[in-house]
């Protein structure tokens, strides 16, 4: 499923959690990551820019691993679940009175750009808080490829080592 089909899902979203399979986790979007952290699992929001979809967007994942317990939580409150094939889960039955406006402004900022300053000439110290500064545990893998290849771009391009 791309990034529009699950905004296009997600914009129509009224009082579900749809869950999405990606590869070894399911993740949930916009207003069903907030329903989902807000009514069975509290997880770390990610908020990204989508050029693509020209927008931000908000997700949260758990490895497959923790579906039968989100799947138990569900149940327990009363939530219907639906399986509509092996990469789509819909819960239904959750309270759409959550105001997803309010919600989202209260979300970390944008991180998939990470701002990192470089020196016409760096230094070895510089080089160090850079590489400190850099938020390792909210960036993806291809956006800490990009960070290093900027950082050795830099280096090479006048470091003093």
């Amino acid at each position: 499923m791309t990034i529009k089909e699950i905004l296009e899902i997600e914009n129509a979203n009224t009082g579900s959690i749809n869950l999405c399979k990606e590869g070894l986790f399911w993740r949930a979007y916009n207003q069903s990551a907030m329903r989902l952290v807000n009514n069975l699992k509290p997880l770390k929001i990610i908020r990204k820019y989508i050029k693509k979809a020209g927008q931000e967007i908000f997700y949260c994942g758990f490895p497959e691993s923790g579906l039968d317990n989100i799947r138990g939580k569900a149940i327990e409150k009363g939530f219907q679940i639906t399986e509509t094939n092996d990469k789509k889960i819909i819960i239904s039955g959750v309270s759409a009175t959550e105001d997803y406006k309010n919600w989202m402004g209260n979300q970390p900022a944008c991180l998939n750009e990470p701002v990192v300053q470089y020196a016409k000439r760096n230094t070895p110290d510089n080089i160090i808080q850079q590489i400190q500064q850099y938020p390792l545990e909210n960036a993806t893998p291809i956006e800490t490829m990009l960070f290093i290849q900027k950082l050795k771009q830099s280096i090479k391009d006048g470091a003093v080592l």
